[in-house]
């Protein structure tokens, strides 16, 4: 199964068929959770994002908000920040809640090393920029993918993991974890 951006409906800004997180091809929106831990004379602060299934919205949601509500207090500043990204959170994952769940036995795409050297450097450039240019995702996933010989969901999947490869694909939609004193 594969997408052609010209035969499929259009996909909705926010959305995506693939999620970044698990590789199923599912409806997936675009969402963002914060996850905070505050010590005394330090925090850290992870931000998880990118386009995911219900089911990995879930996870997530849950995971970085219990985190925040357990650990978010322990610190001067943190206890001014741990309220608003527990509200933040909370709003986010309401707003996905009339996504649907992925259907039993959705197919799962994966991305191997085999994948990221047949792209390489300068697909993982223009990936980046395209998208950090506000490009429809699905759209430059279609053109790159006809391109490179690999399939749309393939280029979604990467896209969510570029750079990534020594990561657990568990950590791939973490994008920031910083110690601030």
């Amino acid at each position: 199964m594969t997408l052609s951006y010209q035969s499929r409906p259009p996909v909705r800004r926010g959305h995506s068929p693939v999620c970044q997180r698990c590789g199923v091809i599912a409806p997936s929106k675009k969402v963002e959770f914060h996850e905070h831990a505050g010590l005394i004379v330090l925090m850290f602060h992870r931000t998880y994002q990118g386009y995911m299934c219900r089911r990995c919205i879930r996870r997530t949601f849950w995971h970085a908000t219990l985190w925040t509500a357990l650990l978010g207090w322990w610190g001067l500043i943190s206890l001014i920040v741990t309220p608003f990204l527990l509200i933040y959170n909370i709003f986010r994952y309401l707003m996905t809640l009339s996504l649907p769940s992925p259907p039993e036995g959705a197919l799962v795409v994966s991305v191997d090393e085999g994948f990221r050297r047949k792209l390489g450097a300068a697909a993982t450039r223009e990936i980046g920029e395209r998208l950090g240019g506000g490009e429809d995702l699905l759209k430059v996933s279609c053109e790159l993918a006809a391109r490179y010989g690999v399939t749309p969901e393939e280029i979604i999947c990467y896209a969510g993991t570029a750079g990534t490869s020594s990561r657990k694909k568990s950590d791939v939609i973490v994008i920031e974890k910083t110690p601030r004193s």
